[in-house]
């Protein structure tokens, strides 16, 4: 959990559809 705020939500979208 130590990504950009930018890549919070395609990183949190991606790992949730994961």
């Amino acid at each position: 959990m130590a990504v950009p705020k930018k890549r919070t939500s395609i990183s949190k979208k991606r790992i949730r559809k994961k």
